[in-house]
Parts: C-alpha cells; structure tokens; sequence
C-alpha cells in the first residue's frame, strides 16, 4: 500500500486485516466508518471481522474504501474529532467492561455477588450518561436546536439509569442476572445507535472549534489534560 497524505502507512493489505487492526494501524480511519454509520468502532466483532467482510456486510464498495485510506486524511486537522474521540473512547473502555463482567456472572452464586460483580458497570454507566448530556447533548442541542436524535440517547439513558436502579433492589439472583443481562443488550445496542447516527450527525453539523469545546469540557469534567486546541 502507497503511503498516505498523512505521511502513516498502512503494513499490511488492508481489506485483508482485522477492522480493530486497521483501528488500532491508523486511527484517524475512524471517521470512514463513522461518515458511514458503520458500526464497527469499539464492536465485538471487529476484532474477528476482516474489513473486506465488514464493507460488504454493509453494502459498500471495498476498492472506495481502500481508495480512501490511501489518499489519507484531507488535512492534518481532520484528524482530530474533538470530542467524538474523547465518547468514542469511553465506548470502547465500556464495551471492554461489558464483557468482563459479563464473564464474572456465571461465577456468582447469589445476589450479593452479582451487585459487587456490576458495581463498576453501574458506577461507570452513570457517570457516562451524566457528563455525555453535560458535555455534548446540552452544547449540541444550544447549537441546532432541538434534536430528535439527542432525545431519543437521552431517553434510553433514563432506562438504563432505572434498569440499574432496580437491579439494586433485586429479590433473587435469578432476577439479577435477568436485568443485567438486559441492560448490557440494551447498553450496547445504545453506543451503537450514537456511532451509527449522532456522531456522523455532530460531525456535520458542528465545526471544528465547538468539538473541540466540547472536548476541553470533557477533559475538565474528567480530570484528564485538554486537548491541544482545545
């Protein structure tokens, strides 16, 4: 493969390679999928998926893909999201999360072990939702106006938020397991609909100094460094 405008080079054929591969290769890629409300960032599956099986699986032309990770990023800043990156990596930390608790269930043997085995999921559930409405949904909402989108996330927000709050008030580990279970299906399928339609919308519709507000936002709410520029 050529080397891109971005002076990275992708090692190996890229539709031949894993999707978290190329991820993980070139970053800035991240965008392609988004712009086509594919919802392969921070998925399962995009750790056994190639990305010739992922584009078909979509519809999509693989040679235009390809095309498009040769010719690079259009400009160096285009690279940087703002705060679409900073959400997308909380996903992938939940989604990794996700799976470690879901592999501590069948070790638990009553409800008092289920409860500890979630706390983190719930404690890093609510502290998601909370500064995601804080930090983007308020400001993007302030920029265009009401959005249907933004009202939909926040609504499944509010059904997660009381999905966890019942698992708390559980009478067996068998009613435990039913709500968490359905609460990670739901989480996900949630992460999912954000990537696949409200990220690409934001990306759209907001110019490059408001996601990068909103990043310094984040970055203030979460005690991490702002981003440059931000």
């Amino acid at each position: 493969m050529g080397e891109a405008r971005n002076g990275s080079r992708v090692r190996d054929e890229p539709l031949s390679m894993k999707v978290s591969e190329l991820i993980d290769q070139e970053p800035w890629t991240v965008q392609l999928f988004i712009a086509r409300r594919m919802a392969c960032v921070g998925c399962a599956f995009s750790r056994f998926m190639t990305l010739e099986r992922a584009l078909l699986t979509y519809g999509l032309d693989p040679q235009k893909f390809v095309a498009e990770i040769n010719h690079g990023p259009a400009r160096p800043e285009d690279v940087d999201m703002g705060i679409i990156w900073a959400l997308l990596g909380e996903h992938a930390v939940l989604f990794s999360l996700f799976e470690v608790v879901e592999g501590r269930l069948s070790d638990c043997v009553d409800k008092t072990e289920l409860l500890a085995a979630a706390r983190p999921l719930t404690d890093s559930l609510a502290r998601h939702a909370r500064v995601e409405d804080e930090v983007f949904f308020q400001p993007l909402e302030e920029q265009l106006g009401p959005v249907a989108p933004v009202a939909v996330m926040r609504q499944e927000h509010d059904e997660i938020e009381a999905a966890l709050a019942q698992l708390q008030e559980v009478e067996s580990l068998e009613e435990g397991m039913d709500i968490l279970h359905r609460t990670l299906r739901t989480a996900r399928e949630h992460f999912l609909k954000e990537q696949e339609i409200l990220f690409p919308h934001a990306l759209q519709a907001l110019d490059e100094g408001e996601l990068q507000r909103m990043a310094s936002s984040w970055a203030e709410r979460s005690g991490v460094p702002a981003p440059p520029g931000g």
